[in-house]
């Protein structure tokens, strides 16, 4: 079974980035969960759901775009 993620930038500051994550922007979000700018393994996934993989699928691909381009991106979708 694939797997389907989104998140949203919703905060940033020079310490901190944080993103609303989901299935689909339409449903509405999961959770939220926040990375720290100065150490990016360190990150924290906040959510009444049990839906935590779409936050760590869309963190890893995050870092990897953001490795590529040196920028926090407003957004980014999975799909596998």
């Amino acid at each position: 079974m694939g797997t389907m993620a989104y998140a949203l930038k919703v905060f940033e500051n020079e310490s901190i980035v944080a993103y609303e994550y989901g299935n689909s922007p339409e449903i509405g979000a999961a959770g939220t969960f926040v990375v720290s700018k100065m150490d990016t393994k360190d990150w924290h996934v906040f959510t009444t759901s049990d839906r935590r993989r779409e936050a760590e699928v869309t963190y890893m691909k995050l870092l990897r775009l953001l490795s590529e381009t040196g920028e926090w991106r407003k957004g980014v979708g999975y799909n596998s």
